[in-house]
């Protein structure tokens, strides 16, 4: 969490969880409508189409961050062809790929690439029983 916005903690303390614990299961739920008791309470304070919109994730910016002027090394080293021979999961030419067309603006493959760096790392760790980078893998943007 230490990298993260965390909007939920007001929502983990105890007397408003034993509070909504008391809410009948009837009002929990307006059919399919996720957080219909919260969205009642904002009533008023939250702009209408803010309480009336659907759930969304917060996204990081990893589309940018795969297509930084240079990749920190051991994002590149992850990402590279030999490192996907010597591993063996991934195909090599399918990793080339995905980084040529993402790095060129062809494609975006931000998520597929942070697969592949992931899968590759744990491999590090788990497999070959190497150490977690000390420094962080991306800066911020």
């Amino acid at each position: 969490m230490a990298y993260s916005v965390e909007a939920r903690l007001p929502f983990l303390d105890h007397e408003l969880v034993e509070l909504c614990c008391s809410i009948p299961r009837r009002l929990r739920m307006r059919g399919f409508r996720e957080k219909y008791v919260l969205r009642q309470a904002m009533h008023g304070l939250l702009p209408d189409e803010v309480r009336a919109r659907r759930k969304r994730g917060t996204l990081s910016p990893l589309d940018a961050w795969m297509r930084a002027p240079s990749l920190p090394r051991a994002v590149a080293d992850a990402l590279s062809p030999e490192r996907a021979r010597r591993v063996g999961l991934f195909a090599p030419d399918a990793v080339r790929t995905l980084v040529d067309e993402h790095r060129s603006g062809a494609a975006a493959h931000g998520r597929e690439l942070l697969v592949v760096a992931a899968t590759h790392f744990w491999h590090d760790v788990f497999v070959d029983g190497g150490a977690v980078p000390e420094q962080p893998v991306f800066d911020d943007p």
